[in-house]
């Protein structure tokens, strides 16, 4: 059942969305690695928050419209489009893809890279943005209510962690051992639609049809709280060499996103101002975060922070410069159409 408080003004997520891109952007430069602490906090702590941010925020505007009567043909539409802007960032990307692995990319690894671990480095979102939305929406047509596909989803978000960022300790016992060697030989990660982008899109489908009745204090009070602990896992993960499997999946960082989002989507923040500069920055985020890594393969000679300010730069002139084509194209095909209304 759809909430009647559904929030009109969404100003503070969308610029929330940049800055999150902008963190995205730092991780994969290495931005600040000569100063170990900032470095630890951007790379490891904040930057984490974006992409979990990102699936709440996707499923939670998508799944908003859900007691519409179209909403069937917007799921399709909304994944086909997702689909296709997969299949044109992993062509643009070959060459890179080609590179990083050092120019051995047999039929499988390719086969792999594309369905299961995403075709290169932040292209993992979108495959598992697809299946995610897609597994949510399914259970949803079967009956399952929104809290019910919350809950299914949690286990597989802790099984997600444990063989990712906390794998070490767990193969010290042989039988799980195996199990993750022919998990990963096949699968190659944990960070995918099922394990991690599952919890996130159901958060975001279950904020978006039930309120959650939080006061403001203690939606800050939990963000602050859940950061903090999150800055702890960290230090635990990395102090013990826990993660051959690399960093990223944490258990805190769901409450973080939770609690970020919710404030994010229940706040004034910039609501009394014009959307029309924040839906620039909303657009300027998926183009950031979709091209930064093309261009920080460009400018790999770089050193670390020129690296970092050239590709983001580079990144937001790029989108600046699509999304004013896309209103010049836009603005042609009204004028086409008035021209042939006057015809009539």
């Amino acid at each position: 059942m759809k909430t009647d408080d559904q929030p009109k003004n969404c100003n503070f997520a969308d610029l929330l969305k940049f800055i999150m891109s902008i963190l995205v952007v730092a991780i994969h430069a290495h931005f600040l690695k000569e100063n170990k602490i900032a470095d630890m906090l951007i790379s490891d702590v904040f930057g984490r928050i974006a992409v979990p941010f990102f699936f709440t925020a996707a499923a939670f505007f998508l799944f908003r419209h859900i007691d519409k009567p179209d909403f069937g043909k917007r799921i399709t539409r909304y994944l086909s489009k997702m689909g296709l802007l997969y299949i044109i960032c992993t062509f643009i990307y070959v060459p890179a893809i080609i590179d990083w692995h050092k120019g051995k990319v047999s039929l499988f690894k390719w086969f792999k890279l594309i369905f299961f671990e995403g075709s290169y480095r932040q292209l993992w979102f979108l495959p598992a943005l697809i299946f995610a939305v897609a597994l949510v929406y399914a259970l949803y047509r079967m009956g399952i209510s929104a809290k019910a596909v919350f809950v299914f989803s949690v286990p597989f978000y802790i099984v997600g962690c444990a063989f990712h960022s906390f794998y070490k300790p767990l193969i010290t016992l042989e039988f799980i051992d195996e199990i993750a060697k022919g998990y990963y030989n096949i699968f190659g990660t944990t960070r995918n639609g099922i394990f991690f982008g599952f919890i996130y899109v159901a958060l975001g489908a279950l904020l978006a049809t039930h309120s959650l009745k939080l006061k403001k204090p203690v939606a800050w009070l939990g963000l602050v709280a859940s950061l903090a602990v999150m800055i702890i896992e960290v230090l635990i993960v990395e102090e013990f060499s826990v993660r051959p499997k690399g960093m990223g999946m944490y258990l805190s960082v769901f409450f973080v996103a939770l609690f970020l989002f919710w404030i994010s989507v229940n706040t004034k923040f910039f609501s009394g101002l014009s959307d029309k500069p924040f839906k620039v920055l909303r657009k300027l985020s998926t183009y950031i975060y979709f091209s930064h890594t093309f261009f920080l393969y460009i400018f790999s000679d770089l050193s670390y922070n020129l690296e970092f300010f050239a590709a983001t730069v580079s990144s937001i002139l790029l989108g600046l410069l699509m999304i004013g084509l896309n209103k010049l194209s836009k603005r042609l095909n009204l004028r086409k159409r008035l021209s042939a209304l006057r015809e009539r």
